[in-house]
C-alpha cells in the first residue's frame, strides 16, 4: 500500500508544481510586458541599476554598456537599452513590439494607427536634431518624459523640414506635410 501512495503523492507535487509555476509566469509574462510612465515591467525609472540588471538578467541575455547601463538582449535582438542617472535607471529606450502600452501603442505602428488611438496626437519635432515625435498626455507624470520618436522605412524625413544656421549649429523647423505611414521606430521614457 506504501508503494501506491509514493507515486501518486509524487504526481500530486509535480502537477501542483508546475500549475503554479505556470500561473506566476503569466501574470509575470504580462507585467512585463507592459509599457507606462514609469518605464516597462521589471525595469522602471529611478531603481537602482544594478538591482535592475539582476533581475532582467534571470529571464534574457544581457549586454553591460560603457555608460554603466545595460541592453536586454532577445533572438540576438536589442529589446530594451537602459542608462543610468547616479547609478539610477534614468533613461528606458523600448525597440521591440513585444511591450505596449495601455491603449496598445508599440513599435512598427504608423502614425496613422496611432491618431486612432490618441485624439491628443500632435507631432512635434526636435529642432536640436529633426527627429519627430509625439508625447502623450496620459503617458507624462511629474518625474518623467515619455515620447514616440519615428522614422520612414525608406529614411525619407518624417516631416519635410528647414535648417536654419545659428552660428555653428543648425536647428530644425518643419514645413510641408506629414508623413502618416512613418512607424513608431523607438519609445524613450527618461527622467526630468
Amino acid at each position: 500500500m506504501n508503494k501506491t501512495k509514493y507515486p501518486l503523492l509524487f504526481f500530486a507535487i509535480l502537477l501542483f508544481g508546475c500549475n503554479k509555476a505556470s500561473q506566476t509566469s503569466s501574470v509575470f509574462e504580462k507585467d512585463l510586458w507592459m509599457i507606462d510612465s514609469q518605464g516597462v515591467g521589471i525595469i522602471q525609472l529611478g531603481d537602482p541599476i544594478q538591482e535592475t540588471r539582476s533581475k532582467v538578467i534571470e529571464d534574457f541575455d544581457v549586454l553591460t554598456s560603457l555608460n554603466g547601463g545595460f541592453d536586454m538582449i532577445g533572438n540576438d535582438d536589442v529589446l530594451v537599452k537602459v542608462s543610468p542617472i547616479a547609478g539610477r535607471v534614468g533613461v528606458i529606450e523600448i525597440y521591440t513590439d513585444k511591450f505596449e502600452t495601455a491603449s496598445g501603442v508599440k513599435i512598427g505602428m504608423t502614425i496613422e494607427e496611432i491618431e486612432t488611438i490618441h485624439n491628443d496626437f500632435l507631432a512635434q519635432m526636435d529642432e536640436m536634431n529633426g527627429r519627430v515625435y509625439f508625447s502623450p498626455q496620459e503617458l507624462q507624470s511629474s518625474n518623467s518624459v515619455f515620447c514616440i520618436h519615428f522614422k520612414t522605412e525608406d529614411d525619407s524625413p518624417v516631416w519635410n523640414f528647414e535648417k536654419r544656421a545659428e552660428k555653428k549649429h543648425f536647428t530644425y523647423a518643419p514645413t510641408g506635410e506629414l508623413n502618416k505611414k512613418a512607424i513608431v521606430e523607438v519609445i524613450r521614457i527618461y527622467k526630468k
